[in-house]
C-alpha cells in the first residue's frame, strides 16, 4: 500500500518542486486562473520527461 501511493505522488513532487523554486509564479501579479494553467502545464511537460 505505502509503496503504491510513493509512486502516485513521485510525479507529482517531481513535477511541483520546479514550480516552487520559480520566482516568476512566488511573485506573479495576474489571474490565478492563468498561473494554475501554467502550474498544470508544467506538470504535464514534467510528467513526459
Amino acid at each position: 500500500m505505502n509503496e503504491a501511493r510513493a509512486r502516485l505522488r513521485y510525479p507529482v513532487e517531481r513535477g511541483m518542486a520546479p514550480l516552487k523554486t520559480w520566482r516568476t509564479l512566488r511573485k506573479a501579479r495576474c489571474s490565478p486562473t492563468w498561473l494554475t494553467t501554467a502550474a498544470k502545464a508544467v506538470l504535464t511537460l514534467e510528467s513526459y520527461r
